[in-house]
Parts: structure tokens; sequence; C-alpha cells
């Protein structure tokens, strides 16, 4: 429902953390398996593929990082940042908003 393919990526992957954030946040449980809100199901992994691959087509997203890592780092903070965000009182927009920023401009501070 994110419309992934028609936006672009940085908003894609904003619009992909919000929705993986509100899943997560109502199921905690699918956190844990991949089979639900992970790599190892399709509706997840096809479009989140799709957008990195594009991405990386266009030079927003590194090259130098094969896809499967690029697409387990982003669930990855997803999960990371739920459950912190979540434990220092942060809402979704918020744990949202700190996914597409470390996944799109990493740890370090803004030059």
């Amino acid at each position: 429902d994110a419309n992934l393919e028609s936006v672009p990526i940085q908003d894609g992957i904003g619009r992909a953390a919000r929705a993986l954030v509100a899943v997560g946040n109502r199921y905690p449980a699918t956190l844990q398996d991949p089979t639900i809100l992970g790599t190892k199901n399709p509706a997840i992994r096809e479009p989140l593929t799709t957008l990195l691959q594009r991405g990386q087509a266009d030079g927003r997203i590194r090259s130098d990082v094969p896809l499967d890592c690029l697409l387990e780092s982003l669930l990855a903070l997803v999960t990371a940042c739920l459950r912190s965000g979540s434990h220092h009182g942060q809402g979704r927009e918020d744990i949202s908003a700190t996914i597409v920023r470390l996944f799109l401009q990493g740890a370090t501070e803004p030059a």
C-alpha cells in the first residue's frame, strides 16, 4: 500500500519505515519472525528490493554494498529503532524518521 514504485527513493524509504514501524508496533512478535516482517516474506522483500535497486541504479543508494546487506540493514534498523525508541518514549513518526536518517545518512553527525 505504500506505492514505493511511484515516489522518490528517500520518500520510499520513509514510507516503508513508517509501514514497518506501524506493523511492528502493533504486533511486536512480528519483529522476531523473518517470515512475517523480514527478508523471508516476499511481500516485504520484493518491494523493498525493487526500491533499493532503483536507488542503486540512479546513484542515490550506494552500489558498493550488496543488495541483501542493504535490505537486511534496513530491516535491522526497524527492529532496533522500534525497540529502543519505544523504550525512550518516541512515537511512530520519530522512530520512522530515525530509521530513515540512519539508513540514508549513517551514524555520523551532519556536516
